[in-house]
């Protein structure tokens, strides 16, 4: 007879541990912060290569990361690794 009380009793602690969980979720979506109250980061225009913003060794590193995340970007896509192409194949991966 005991046996069987202890997986209820079980069962039972789960199912109000989930409540509490979901109960702590909703507070904090309810409750907590939704957006940002302070922004540091500047506007995409302020950081142009233009403006003088970026010293020559960081406009030399923009523009060569660039070029790297062009060129293996076409790689993958002659691969066939877009969109519905081979996933865990080779340079897929």
């Amino acid at each position: 007879m005991t046996q069987p009380k202890m997986g209820i009793r079980a069962i039972r602690l789960i199912l109000l541990g989930m409540m509490i969980g979901f109960a702590a979720y909703w507070a904090g979506a309810r409750w907590g912060a939704h957006q940002a109250t302070k922004v540091e980061a500047l506007p995409i225009s302020a950081k142009g290569e233009g403006n003088g913003s970026l010293t020559d060794e960081e406009t030399i590193n923009v523009r060569v990361y660039r070029a790297y995340y062009y060129a293996s970007r076409r790689i993958r896509l002659l691969h066939g690794c877009g969109p519905g192409g081979r996933r865990g194949v080779g340079i897929c991966d």
